[in-house]
């Protein structure tokens, strides 16, 4: 049997764990001996009461946002998986499409999110649509990952 440091799964585990709770601790030292206000960069131990004190609060919060999170993705997926669709039926469909498939790429959702959520008046819908807008559609740089996509059509 291997001593303990000298084990694969060990060190795949301990090594990162160990630089986390250096960078932690950095970080908790930094904030006190700089004197960084809470609001500004709370310190971990900070972060740590206040999800002791508003932990149910927070939970909620956390499970707004999966809900959103989870109904993105799914939309990205389905909505990612019917454009590709599309891409490789014809060159056409994928030369008339693909200019606007950039353009949502390139525009930051930051600057568009106001007039989605003037527009639709349901929150959760319109976040979950700020959401999936960054989904990825085919660019050149995946025809690395996808060979025969790059064979099809380039």
């Amino acid at each position: 049997m291997k001593p303990l440091l000298q084990s694969e799964t060990f060190v795949r585990i301990a090594a990162p764990l160990a630089v986390g709770v250096m960078l932690i601790g950095v970080w908790e030292v930094g904030c006190r001996v700089a004197s960084i206000p809470v609001y500004l960069f709370p310190k971990p131990s900070d972060i740590f009461n206040s999800l002791a004190h508003n932990g149910p609060s927070l939970l909620r919060a956390l499970m707004v946002t999966m809900r959103v999170t989870l109904q993105a993705f799914a939309a990205a997926v389905v909505l990612g998986t019917l454009v590709a669709f599309m891409f490789v039926q014809s060159r056409a469909i994928e030369v008339s499409l693909f200019p606007y498939a950039v353009l949502l790429q390139v525009t930051p959702v930051v600057a568009i999110a106001p007039l989605i959520i003037i527009l639709v008046k349901n929150t959760q819908l319109s976040l979950t649509i700020c959401a999936t807008l960054p989904m990825r559609f085919w660019t050149p740089d995946s025809q690395s990952i996808f060979p025969a996509c790059s064979q099809r059509c380039s």
